[in-house]
């Protein structure tokens, strides 16, 4: 029973560490694309563009962490 409830908390660590990862990197696109909405008067491309750069980071973040997992 105790492996199991190892396996139960590893499982919910490594689901919680790609939700925290994915909020983080589309939270710094959301960040700089306000920098440059700031810096060059572009309101609201940049951070329209930081938002969907940001999320596709994010998804090959999440992509490449699963595929790195599932080989071990």
């Amino acid at each position: 029973m105790k492996k199991r409830e190892e396996s139960t908390l590893a499982a919910a660590g490594f689901a919680l560490g790609i939700g925290i990862s994915f909020a983080v990197i589309i939270g710094v696109g959301i960040f700089i694309g306000r920098w440059i909405d700031e810096v060059f008067l572009s309101s609201p491309w940049g951070t329209i563009i930081g938002i969907v750069l940001g999320f596709i980071t994010g998804m090959w973040s999440v992509y490449k962490r699963l595929v790195g997992k599932s080989k071990i």
